[in-house]
């Protein structure tokens, strides 16, 4: 079996199973947080963000999308996303709805380019 992280979710206690990857730690020691992000889907739907650390561990694990709920505005260049998800990242940050690009406004707000309120 490969190695993976068994993750509970925090609103329905479903098990949500997420495959180790070593990028993770190698992305995390280039945060400036010190710290990885991903949101992954529980079985019943729910977003759980899950934080790893440097040393591939879990530091914490939340519901919801790491963004979702909060007032984002680009504050960067995105010209070197496909066009199709420069737009729809452009109307999610416009209407609030991040559902399908929730991964990808979690990297831009890591990188710099968007910024949450």
């Amino acid at each position: 079996m490969l190695p993976h992280y068994s993750i509970k979710c925090p609103v329905c206690g479903s098990v949500v199973e997420l495959p180790y990857d070593a990028r993770y730690r190698e992305m995390a020691l280039k945060s400036p947080d010190g710290l990885y992000v991903t949101v992954v889907r529980c079985p019943k739907g729910h977003l759980i963000t899950v934080h790893i650390d440097g040393d591939g561990m879990l530091r914490r694990i939340g519901p919801g999308g790491a963004v979702g709920g909060e007032d984002c505005e680009l504050v960067g260049d995105v010209g070197f996303l496909p066009p199709a998800v420069r737009r729809r990242v452009e109307e999610a940050l416009r209407t609030g709805d991040y559902r399908g690009v929730e991964k990808v406004i979690e990297d831009l707000k890591r990188m710099g380019v968007v910024k949450c309120l």
